[in-house]
Parts: C-alpha cells; sequence; structure tokens
C-alpha cells in the first residue's frame, strides 16, 4: 500500500467536505452492515440487486475486463501545451480508475471505444442505450446524482445527464473505487496520501444502488488556488515534513478537493461584491466616479466600491431589478 503521512488540519477539512458532498437521499434498502458500507464512507440508497455471478475485472494479476467510456473525452490523451493546465475533470477520474485498479491489482485496464461483447466482462462509464436496456436512467437522476449497478459481465457506473455535465459519473467512479477497490483519498496523492490495498484479483458482487450529493454547493474557501498566504498578516498552515514538495511553500488542492466530491450544481452564481462586479452586471461603463472609494491623494480606487455612495446602492438595486 502506498505510505500514508501525518496530515495537518487540512486533511480533516477535505474528510469534512467529503461527507457534506455525499450521502444518503432515502431508506436504505439491504443489510445495516455489509461489505460494501464501510463505516469510513457515507450510506447510498440501496436498490435491489440483479442475480449474477460476480463480474471480473481481473484475476490473478491479469486484467479480464475493459472500460468502455461513452463520452470520448475521457477517452483521448491529455496533451496541453499551455503550461499548468490540467485535464479535464471527467479525464481525470477515468484516468484515476485505470491507475487505481493497477496500482491495487497490476493489471493496467483497456479504454475501448467500442461497447464490448456481452460475453466480455467490462465497466461501462457514461448513459448508453445498454445502460437505459438495463434500466438505468439517467435523464431522471438529479443533477450530480449517479447510480451503480451490475449485471452479466457487467459494471454499469452513471450519472445524470442533467444540465449536460460529466459530474455525476465523475462521482460514481470515485465510489466505485472507494467501495469496490478499498481506495481512499487522504491528501494528493503525489505526496503519499492516497490508501490503495493490494490484491491479486478484483471481482464485484451483484449491486445496486444510487446517490447524490446533499448539498449542490460544497466548495472550500481555497478551492483551486495555491495553498499559501493570501496577504501580509496570514500565515502558511503548518506542514508536516514531506508534505509539501521540497522548498517549496505552496501546494495545488484543486484535484484532490474534487475526489472529495468538491462540486457546485447551485443554479444561481453568486458573484463577489468588490468592483469586479463590472465583470459580470456587463455594459456599465467606469464613468460615474462617485461609485468607487476615494484614495489619499483624492484619487479614486476602481477596484473597492465607494459603500457610503447613494450612487453605489443604486447600482446595487439597478441590478438587482434586472435578475
Amino acid at each position: 500500500m502506498e505510505r500514508l503521512l501525518a496530515l495537518p488540519a487540512l486533511a480533516v477539512a477535505t474528510a469534512v467536505l467529503a461527507l457534506a458532498g455525499a450521502g444518503c437521499v432515502a431508506a436504505r434498502m439491504g443489510p445495516e452492515k455489509n461489505e460494501l458500507q464501510p463505516r469510513d464512507l457515507t450510506p447510498v440508497t440501496w436498490l435491489e440487486a440483479p442475480a449474477h455471478p460476480p463480474v471480473e475485472i481481473v484475476r490473478d494479476g491479469y486484467a479480464r475486463a475493459v472500460v468502455y467510456v461513452v463520452d470520448p473525452k475521457g477517452r483521448e490523451p491529455f496533451d496541453s501545451k499551455r503550461r499548468g493546465e490540467r485535464p479535464p475533470m471527467f479525464k481525470q477520474f477515468i484516468d484515476h480508475l485505470v491507475e487505481s485498479v493497477q496500482l491495487a491489482t497490476g493489471a493496467k485496464l483497456e479504454l475501448v471505444d467500442q461497447p464490448p461483447a456481452a460475453d466480455r466482462p467490462a465497466i461501462v462509464i457514461g448513459d448508453c442505450e445498454e445502460t437505459r436496456r438495463a434500466s438505468i436512467d439517467a435523464a431522471q437522476f438529479p443533477v450530480e446524482g449517479f447510480a451503480v449497478k451490475t449485471a452479466p459481465n457487467r459494471v454499469y457506473l452513471v450519472g445524470s445527464t442533467q444540465r449536460g455535465t460529466n459530474d455525476g459519473t465523475c462521482w460514481a467512479v470515485a465510489d466505485f473505487l472507494e467501495r469496490f477497490v478499498g481506495v481512499r483519498w487522504y491528501w494528493p496523492a503525489q505526496y503519499g496520501g492516497r490508501f490503495i490495498p493490494r490484491r491479486a484479483s478484483l471481482a464485484i458482487p451483484p449491486a445496486h444502488y444510487r446517490d447524490q450529493p446533499v448539498f449542490p454547493l460544497r466548495t472550500m474557501y481555497q478551492d483551486w488556488y495555491w495553498l499559501q498566504a493570501r496577504s501580509f498578516d496570514e500565515q502558511l498552515l503548518p506542514m508536516a515534513p514531506g508534505v509539501l514538495p521540497e522548498r517549496a511553500e505552496t501546494l495545488w488542492m484543486g484535484d484532490h478537493f474534487r475526489l472529495m466530491r468538491q462540486g457546485n450544481s447551485w443554479p444561481y452564481e453568486a458573484v463577489q461584491h468588490g468592483a469586479r462586479i463590472y465583470e459580470f452586471v456587463g455594459g456599465v461603463p467606469k464613468t460615474n466616479e462617485a461609485l468607487f472609494a476615494v484614495k489619499e491623494d483624492g484619487s479614486r480606487d476602481f477596484e473597492v466600491f465607494c459603500y457610503s455612495a447613494p450612487e453605489t446602492l443604486g447600482l446595487y438595486l439597478d441590478g438587482l431589478e434586472r435578475a
């Protein structure tokens, strides 16, 4: 198994984020205690599972199954020429699936672009004709909701198709890795914060469940930022030796928080209360200097509103009326 670190307090916060992100939405079916509902995972809604032999994913270190990703963007290699750009979230989760199974069993699962034959074990990711024939109606799932369902030679990981996002499917992949492969994420994996138990074989027993985030808005303040002091009066969070890269003072947490189910399906966008509101309201020129704060030298600070100015109140009221 990969090494675990003595983690700082932020690791606890990521665990809280995970608990807020996923949780049961209805009464559970099945036994209270079973191997698919360990105490450290949030409960899901258990449904009646079909009867069939376990689906063999890996046997004695050799891959038996393939991975059919319905969305081609999840299969394509990521080749960015722009420095620092990250692969799309959906692609990252597909990569997590292949990498985690390989680290657990030694077998690398093949990604295929055509539906596998019925006698070939497969993990099918995404909404398609086959999943609909298996009575998985992704269009009826709530936003970010998902289902995990098995069938003979099949494991289906399907997320909601509402709003045209893959978020629900990503959560299905993450839940599958936690519940069946035993993966746990405590800190960014590149710094040793991922736990993957080793095994020679991986077979998925009959299962059928669904879930969705309890809260539509689940973000950390430092969600997609470097973990660093933001101003002169703030101090970096104390880090244990080895948690940060050598001689580094920053740490990218965005990808890790996604694995903790960070997301936002709230249908409204809240913008900050500073002068950057101009970027969102559109068509409002910076011609009325009375809106902005006065500097010591008498000039205007176009980054900060003057909150005692009636013009500022009028701007907000106009915006509310338009909304």
